[in-house]
């Protein structure tokens, strides 16, 4: 059963590649492409030669952890908060052509990959962090790029907007949210009016603060009025997947 699966993933992923405009052979010594097709036009990608790099573009292009494939219904504004170097929302560009997309990401030592990203895929790219109320963050930057915490602080140097300004620039409704739940984004959780507005939600989750648990992200959706579709717990991380009643 263990190989019927790798090898079900493997035929997965390189029908996707494929779709994407390059050939796809195995993980081991994989590196991502350096252009893609996205809507039958070549993307440039720009990227740190780093292994979180290989995993998130594995995670998002191959194998589709977000979930974008899955969407049966139609998405015209899609909100991704910590967009790292952007490759959600190139993938959410592929899925939903007409969708308006803002992104959101604090680290702004990523605007070398992120703003061309931004320019080719038609997506707003905002440097700022996003949490309950308008303010400022400091900056964990852990190692590698797609690593980094945010912390509300007042002396903070990095802008930080409220979750619900960031609906209210969609248009006051999101069809497909993606959140990178990594610090300061877990107080915005307490909107509870703001979430009425948002449907589908796709969250990767840290425990970094040492004061949250598994058991939060769930019972914290629930209370907002979400169905937890699924919900995959990863030792001092996990990925939840919840659709509004």
């Amino acid at each position: 059963m263990f190989f019927l699966r790798k090898w079900f993933r493997l035929r997965r992923r390189r029908k996707r590649a494929l779709r994407l405009g390059f050939e796809f052979k195995r993980a081991a010594g994989f590196e991502p492409p350096n252009q893609i097709e996205v809507q039958g036009h070549s993307l440039s990608l720009y990227f740190p030669n780093e292994v979180g790099t290989t995993n998130d573009f594995l995670s998002i292009f191959l194998d589709d952890d977000y979930r974008l494939d899955r969407q049966k219904w139609a998405v015209s504004t899609v909100l991704d908060i910590g967009a790292n170097l952007g490759f959600f929302s190139i993938a959410a560009r592929n899925a939903f052509p007409e969708a308006k997309i803002h992104a959101y990401e604090p680290n702004q030592s990523l605007q070398e990959y992120l703003n061309p990203h931004a320019s080719q895929a038609s997506f707003n790219i905002n440097y700022e962090a996003v949490g309950l109320d308008d303010g400022c963050v400091t900056l964990d930057v852990r190692g590698e790029t797609n690593q980094t915490r945010s912390q509300s602080d007042e002396s903070g140097d990095v802008p930080q907007i409220a979750f619900r300004k960031a609906v209210d620039r969609l248009g006051g409704r999101v069809d497909f949210a993606k959140i990178d739940c990594e610090g300061a984004e877990w107080e915005f959780l307490e909107d509870t009016d703001t979430w009425k507005n948002v449907h589908f939600l796709a969250m990767e989750y840290h425990l970094w603060p040492g004061n949250k648990y598994h058991h939060d992200a769930d019972v914290a959706l629930r209370k907002l009025g979400f169905q937890i579709l699924q919900q995959i717990p990863i030792d001092n991380y996990g990925l939840i997947y919840a659709m509004r009643l």
